[in-house]
C-alpha cells in the first residue's frame, strides 16, 4: 500500500502471467468506469514489462471477514447483483472476436473436465465421474448461452464491504474476460448461498432478472466443472476446505433434479410426497426460511438452516510507502518495483492469480 501526497492510497498488483495482466488492464480500463466511484479500484498507470498495475485502493473490508447479520448480509448480495449486472453488460457490448472467445470459453471448460477427472485418479468415485461427464456433455448441448463480459472469480471473498455507508466493492479483475453470464454464479451457488435461498433472490433483485431455464441447468452442469476442478487442485495444494466443498456440490447434484426446481439450485432436494415453500419469520432481521409441507392433508415444518456465522479476522495491514512518479523496476529484480522517487515496494507475485 502505498500513500500519495494528496492522502490518497493506491496499491501495486503484479501479474502472475501475460494473459492475466493483459485481461486485468482491459476491464480496468473498458469496463470498471461505467461501475461508479468507489465500486471499483480506478486504474492510475500499467508497467507491461513487469506486469504492474497502480490502482487506487477502495474502502471496505473482506465482506468474509465482517460479523454481518442477516439483514445485512442480504443487503450486500443485492448490491453485487446490481454491480455484476453492470460489470456484464449485454451482448451488443461485446465484438465478434469477444463472441468467438466467449463460445470457446465453454467448450473449453467442457474439454477440462476429462483432464480434471485424470489429474483426480482415485479422489473421485466413479458415481461422481458419472455426474461430471453427464454434465459435461449436456453443457455442450446447452450452449450458445447469453453471453457478456465476466468477472470470472466472483465470489465473496473478492468483496469489500464498507459498513459505514453501507457501500460494496469487488475487485481482483484478472479473469475477467467474454463468457457465458451463468459462469459468474457458480462459485455463489456452490458456496453462500447453499442453504440460503434469501440469497439468491436478494442477488437476483439487484440483478435485474432471474435465470433463464436453460442457464439455470448450465449453472447445474458448471457447478459439476467447478466441483471437479476443486477437488483436482485442492489435493495437491493441500486445501482440505475446497477438496471437502467440490465433493459436496457433487453429492448435491447427485440427489437429482428435484433440488434445482426450487430456484435455490444446489440445496437439499424435498422429500418425496411433499412441495417445498418459504416463509418469513416475523420477528425484525429473520431471513426467509425453508419449510417442506404435505402435498395434502396437514402442514409439516422443517426445522430452519442454521445460519452460518462469518469468521472474524483481523484486517491485514499494509506498510506505508511513499509513491511518486511512474513505475519502474531495477534489471534482474524479481517482485520489486522501483519508484522514481528512489524508494523501494516489495510486492509479492500472485499465486494462481488470485492475490499478491
Amino acid at each position: 500500500m502505498t500513500h500519495q501526497r494528496d492522502g490518497a492510497r493506491h496499491f501495486v498488483k503484479i501479474s502472475p502471467t501475460p494473459k492475466f495482466f493483459a485481461r486485468e488492464t482491459r476491464a480496468y480500463r473498458q469496463t470498471a468506469p461505467a461501475l461508479g466511484p468507489g465500486s471499483v479500484p480506478r486504474l492510475v498507470e500499467t508497467n507491461p514489462r513487469w506486469q504492474a498495475l497502480l490502482l487506487t485502493a477502495v474502502p471496505g473490508r473482506g465482506v468474509t471477514s465482517l460479523p454481518l447479520t442477516p439483514a445485512r448480509q442480504r443487503a450486500v448480495h443485492r448490491q453485487a447483483g446490481a454491480w455484476l449486472s453492470r460489470f456484464h453488460g449485454g451482448p451488443r457490448d461485446l465484438s465478434p472476436q469477444d463472441h468467438a472467445e466467449a463460445a470457446a470459453e465453454v467448450a473449453r471448460a467442457v474439454h477440462g473436465a476429462e483432464r480434471h477427472l485424470e489429474s483426480a485418479e482415485d479422489l473421485i468415485g466413479e458415481r461422481e465421474r458419472e455426474t461430471v461427464r453427464r454434465h459435461a456433455a449436456e453443457l455442450t448441448r446447452l450452449d450458445p448461452l447469453p453471453r457478456g463480459y465476466v468477472h470470472g472469480d466472483f465470489q465473496e471473498r473478492n468483496w469489500l464491504f464498507d459498513t459505514g455507508p453501507g457501500r460494496l466493492a469487488v475487485v481482483d479483475l484478472e479473469r475477467a474476460r467474454p463468457h457465458a453470464v451463468v459462469f459468474d454464479i457458480v462459485r455463489l451457488a456452490c458456496r453462500p448461498w447453499v442453504g440460503r435461498p434469501d440469497l439468491r433472490a436478494a442477488f437476483f433483485e439487484g440483478y435485474g432478472r432471474e435465470l433463464a431455464d436453460k442457464e439455470e441447468r448450465s449453472l447445474r452442469c458448471l457447478a459439476a466443472l467447478d466441483a471437479v476442478s476443486a477437488i483436482s487442485w485442492g489435493v495437491p495444494h493441500h486445501d482440505p476446505e475446497i477438496v471437502a466443498r467440490g465433493h459436496a456440490t457433487l453429492a448435491r447434484l447427485e440427489r437429482g433434479d428435484a433440488a434445482w426446481a426450487s430456484r435455490s439450485p444446489l440445496s437439499p432436494a424435498p422429500r418425496a410426497g411433499v412441495r417445498r415453500e418459504r416463509w418469513h419469520s416475523t420477528s425484525a432481521g429473520h431471513s426467509p426460511r425453508v419449510r417442506d409441507v404435505p402435498r395434502h392433508g396437514r402442514r409439516k415444518a422443517v426445522a430452519p438452516t442454521a445460519h452460518r456465522t462469518p469468521s472474524r479476522g483481523p484486517a491485514r495491514q499494509e506498510p506505508a510507502h511513499p509513491l511518486q512518479g511512474s513505475l519502474s523496476a531495477p534489471e534482474g529484480a524479481s517482485g520489486v518495483l522501483r519508484v522514481e522517487s528512489g524508494g523501494l515496494l516489495m510486492v509479492r507475485r500472485a499465486r494462481s492469480g488470485r492475490e499478491w
